[in-house]
């Protein structure tokens, strides 16, 4: 069996351009938003949304764009950021994500709408 080699950059190790090194991941912005952030790769799509993982200056900037009106609060816990969706009568959830292996985090935990654009 022969590989195909990439078609940017001809390695033959990854035919196909996600996993190129010299092709960026494309940047992600939450539904309804009209900033975007870069994403160091994406995790499985989830029920159709894109689920980013980031850096954890990615991450703070997100969570310095939420509105007021989401219900959200963020707290650092050393490394890791705690979520606590509150503010309805049947939704008080507390969601932690901590950093991989390689210091990013995973936002699919949060459940969010995101989107690569």
């Amino acid at each position: 069996m022969t590989s195909i080699p990439c078609p940017e950059c001809g390695n033959p190790t990854h035919a196909h351009l996600d996993n190129c090194p010299n092709v960026p991941l494309p940047r992600f912005t939450i539904d309804g938003w009209s900033r975007d952030y870069p994403a160091v790769s994406y995790g499985p799509l989830w029920n159709g949304w894109a689920t980013p993982v980031v850096t954890q200056t990615v991450l703070t900037e997100t969570m310095d764009e939420f509105p007021d009106w989401n219900h959200v609060e963020f707290r650092w816990d050393g490394s890791a950021v705690i979520t606590i969706k509150g503010g309805y009568p049947d939704d008080d959830d507390q969601i932690v994500i901590a950093p991989d292996s390689n210091g990013n985090y995973d936002l699919a935990a949060m459940g969010y709408t995101y989107e690569q654009v």
